[in-house]
């Protein structure tokens, strides 16, 4: 497999396991979000949006950084990328997409329910 961003390996997981019809997918996921959901989901402050994304980029298993104590730096050793060095390369195979579908299905369900919950209020509806 290619190397991608976070970003690509979202919508490879998208589109490899949660179908390639937009529409399909739409629905399915908002099947799945109850009111709970929904009313926490939009009772959250914009600046905890941000922070949820960031907590998941702290996981391990995704590999963006590397934990050390409280920190999240670049590689053991070397705290942040400097230009000319070699990058960090991340292996995004069958396994690693599996294991984070249940991430971005999440990401996905918190973004719309939030959006649309924006657009109302900005819209006044």
């Amino acid at each position: 497999m290619r190397e991608q961003s976070s970003h690509g390996v979202g919508v490879c997981i998208i589109e490899k396991k949660l179908g390639a019809d937009p529409q399909a997918v739409a629905r399915d996921l908002m099947e799945s979000i109850t009111a709970s959901d929904r009313a926490a989901w939009v009772a959250a402050p914009i600046a905890g949006w941000a922070n949820e994304s960031f907590q998941v980029t702290r996981r391990k298993s995704v590999q963006y950084c590397v934990r050390v104590g409280s920190k999240c730096v670049y590689q053991q050793g070397n705290e942040t990328f400097s230009e000319g060095e070699d990058e960090k390369v991340v292996i995004v195979n069958i396994a690693y997409l599996e294991q984070h579908v249940p991430f971005v299905r999440d990401r996905l369900k918190r973004a719309g329910v939030r959006l649309a919950d924006l657009l109302n209020r900005t819209l006044g509806q």
